[in-house]
């Protein structure tokens, strides 16, 4: 009486277990890229969030606001500073000055949002009304985002 596996069952086994190991890889895949893209919304969503605190932050203590450009926002605060937002090589920039008539060089501006998300098409538009409405639109990575406030001064 011989112990052990023939040859044929042991091909058998060998082919079953590399039938469901392409399985086992096949459906692992797609969680792993998923987490992967998951990763990368939420660092895109945070940029965003980031940036309209940052423009909700700068228009609560505003007195006037105005447009130089369509991609540019420039708000005057109660203290009397001016904040400059627009869209730079890099991602959206910030500069703040005490001097109306200053207008901020390439070297003047600083980087507000981090490298890991890619800001472009940077727009605002003012409607003066009771509220003044502001509205804000970017895309981060390609992805649209656009938010309104409404401004009392």
């Amino acid at each position: 009486m011989q112990k052990g596996f023939t040859l044929i069952e042991t091909l058998i086994y060998i082919a079953l277990f590399g039938i469901i190991l392409t399985g086992v890889i096949t459906s692992a895949y797609p969680l792993i890229t998923g987490a992967e893209k998951l990763s990368q919304r939420v660092t895109e969503e945070g940029e965003a969030a980031f940036v309209f605190h940052k423009i909700g932050w700068a228009l609560s203590s505003s007195t006037a606001i105005t447009l130089p450009a369509t991609n540019t926002l420039k708000i005057k605060n109660v203290g009397g500073s001016y904040l400059w937002l627009h869209e730079g090589n890099a991602g959206i920039e910030i500069f703040e000055t005490s001097n109306a008539g200053v207008t901020p060089s390439a070297r003047d501006w600083i980087l507000l949002t981090a490298e890991r998300a890619f800001f472009s098409a940077f727009t605002a538009s003012v409607v003066i009304g009771t509220p003044n409405a502001v509205s804000v639109a970017f895309s981060v990575n390609g992805e649209p985002y656009s938010q309104t406030y409404n401004v009392f001064y």
